[in-house]
């Protein structure tokens, strides 16, 4: 058995453990090793191979286009030792093995089948920025879940390893050698058409599931729409019957007018969606931090942040750093709200979560608090734990705040964005119990200023505090025009799809601490 630690890139922290004599290595998901196919950019689709032969490992390079090093030193093949570093091309993933027992024999006959398979790839690193305050540390982003095999029937490599043993054995026949690879293969293949009708079945399910849930809410829209028409007609009728002037024909025509009112209102909030109404409903929550400098009259937007007491906003503890290193400068901070209706805010106090560490490779703690000098009017609706344990990846997300290049504070409009989870981890990026899966990955559009934003699921609850997002580190060459000299520097861009947010009880935490301690927090005006 071989044990691969992710050292670096996009599955930072990762363990694989594979009891398998040969190990491929690359971004294609059939691999062994799939590497993320959007970050991991510097390694190919097929890079490279770790193969046990005669109980010793080796990685083999099958063609890459970057190289394959071991222990900084590239290497076409090179036995491995314990504790060796692999890197799958220049900057691109790295993995520290660790050889576990007694290794699998790689037979000679799998090892000549054991062929390079040469594929192009791109450049790239992963790192970590939060989104608001500048200067903040880099995390290594969470590990991504590599895709499953398709096919496990016995490969090539393995149904060579049983020809060769039948081969080493005592002179058996072609006959013989032929049964036993047969036998195998039809077992194998039994497996897989168990394991293939069961998929089947699940799918099923799932499609009939959700072409009835469809079915369903269509079915819903349709009765509207009938009673709507039926509405319709009987208030035609009794316009043209001429009788306004019976009270009942009266009554019966002010209780159709009310219906045809609603019905149409529920028509069109099933045609706008969740996203809308969740704008609508919000749109007195959610605001601009922003600071006023000395010498400069103008507020400059930094951050966002969302009402959930009266006088008391929720945001990320980073901003609360950029405001407290602002502060030393001089800088006042207001909170202007939504659309610029209700004036401004002054921000009289605020805190930081007690765990957060800004100089933590890994995301932490990241929320905040931001007491201000009146009342919102409204506060958001924070989701309950048993609300955020039933959160699953897919689920749709909307995150609603201040994106850094739109941000206007002569009139602040908050933009909302849609996506979906993509995963649950812990801080290490590590599936983990409920209590310490604190950390959501998701694909909606975020920029910095979002830093702060409340995370909506389709119901309207704040599931999280939108907090960075994960960014490629990649080396640019720069010429210098007076000298002609060529140099590198490195550069980040944002991957899209790839942010971040910490779930929304731990702000229900820091609100039950300030309630049950008034001076727990510690803070700062």
């Amino acid at each position: 058995m071989i044990r691969l630690h992710h050292v670096f890139g996009a599955q930072t922290g990762r363990v694989q453990e594979i009891d398998k004599p040969l190990v491929r290595c690359g971004r294609l998901p059939d691999n062994e090793v799939a590497f993320d196919p959007h970050a991991d950019i510097d390694s190919s689709g097929r890079h490279a191979e770790l193969r046990c032969e005669e109980g010793v490992w080796y990685v083999v390079d099958v063609g890459s286009r970057n190289g394959t090093m071991v222990n900084n030193q590239r290497v076409q093949r090179q036995r491995l030792q314990d504790g060796d570093v692999i890197e799958f091309g220049k900057g691109g993933p790295r993995l520290r093995v660790e050889i576990v027992g007694a290794p699998p024999v790689l037979g000679r006959a799998a090892t000549e089948l054991a062929a390079a398979h040469p594929s192009p790839t791109p450049p790239g690193q992963v790192v970590v920025h939060p989104q608001g305050a500048p200067g903040q540390p880099a995390a290594s982003p969470p590990p991504s879940a590599p895709a499953q095999r398709a096919e496990e029937t016995p490969g090539k490599a393995t149904v060579a390893m049983m020809i060769a043993s039948a081969v080493k054995g005592q002179g058996k026949s072609t006959a013989e050698i032929q049964a036993i690879t047969a036998a195998a293969v039809n077992k194998s293949s039994r497996n897989l058409k168990i394991a293939l009708a069961a998929v089947s079945v699940l799918f099923v399910v799932a499609v009939v599931g959700g072409v009835l849930a469809f079915l369903s809410q269509r079915s819903d829209v349709e009765s509207q729409r009938t009673e709507l028409r039926s509405a319709y007609a009987r208030l035609e009728q009794l316009n043209q019957a001429g009788n306004a002037t019976r009270a009942q024909d009266t009554a019966e025509r002010a209780a159709l007018q009310g219906r045809i009112q609603e019905l149409s209102h529920q028509l069109e909030e099933n045609a706008r969606g969740p996203g809308t109404r969740i704008a609508q409903d919000n749109q007195r929550t959610v605001f601009m931090l922003a600071a006023v400098k000395p010498g400069r009259p103008e507020e400059l937007g930094f951050c966002t942040g969302f009402a959930v007491r009266a006088d008391m906003l929720a945001t990320n503890a980073h901003c609360v750093l950029e405001m407290q290193r602002l502060q030393t400068e001089g800088a006042q901070f207001v909170a202007l709200p939504n659309g610029g209706q209700g004036g401004r805010f002054q921000v009289v106090w605020m805190a930081r979560h007690p765990n957060y560490r800004p100089d933590s490779p890994n995301p932490t703690e990241d929320c905040g608090l931001v007491r201000i000098s009146g009342q919102t009017g409204q506060t958001v609706r924070l989701a309950p734990p048993e609300q955020l344990a039933r959160l699953q990846p897919g689920d749709t997300i909307y995150v609603y705040g201040f994106p850094g290049n739109l941000m206007e504070a002569r009139s602040p409009v908050a933009t909302i964005t849609a996506g979906v989870i993509g995963r649950i981890t812990n801080f290490q990026g590590l599936g983990a119990p409920f209590a310490t899966s604190l950390l959501l990955q998701h694909s909606a559009f975020t920029s910095p200023g979002t830093s702060g934003s409340p995370i909506f699921d389709n119901g309207g609850a704040v599931i999280g505090v939108n907090t960075g997002a994960f960014r490629r580190l990649s080396e640019q060459t720069v010429v210098d025009p007076s000298t002609g000299r060529r140099g590198n520097i490195l550069m980040t861009q944002d991957l899209a799809g790839y942010a971040f947010g910490v779930r929304s009880d731990l702000v229900q935490s820091l609100l039950m601490g300030l309630e049950m301690s008034p001076g727990a927090l510690g803070g700062f005006r």
